[in-house]
């Protein structure tokens, strides 16, 4: 008997398993960015062709293609990183729930942009306390 319930439960598709990944997430009272960050992803999952609809069909193949899809889309590094990010929680989730095998996600490194500093100049000029008597409020504040 166990058997057979092993065997129903491998056999979810995607958009069963992901209906019920966006529910678990609204139980567990994930703010509404994180479930449109996890919807993004299920609609990147959908236009990329190269990914099974059956989760027990998913390998590690099928995650480089994924990630070479993501490439080709032009994203910037850090948007790849989160794609990745919310994917492996999107599996982990899967695994724990008994719908396919442990499959190992790529950690992408990524370097943050360096933000542009003020100058000397810029940071007295910010510095330098206002005269009361000819500015208005939005300046002295």
């Amino acid at each position: 008997m166990k058997i057979q319930m092993d065997a129903m439960r491998a056999a979810k598709s995607l958009q069963e398993g992901f209906e019920e990944f966006i529910n678990h997430c609204r139980a567990k009272n994930y703010s509404v960015t994180t479930v449109g960050n996890y919807e993004a992803l299920r609609r990147r999952l959908e236009k990329s062709n190269k990914v099974p609809q059956q989760l027990d069909e998913w390998n590690a193949s099928v995650i480089e293609s994924f990630l070479l899809y993501l490439k080709s889309c032009e994203l910037s590094d850090m948007s790849l990183a989160v794609y990745l990010k919310n994917l492996k929680a999107l599996l982990n989730y899967f695994v724990k729930m008994g719908y396919m095998q442990p499959i190992e996600v790529p950690k992408l490194q990524v370097e943050k942009p360096i933000k542009e500093t003020y100058t000397d100049a810029e940071l007295q000029n910010l510095l330098k306390k206002p005269n009361i008597k000819k500015c208005d409020f939005s300046e002295y504040r």
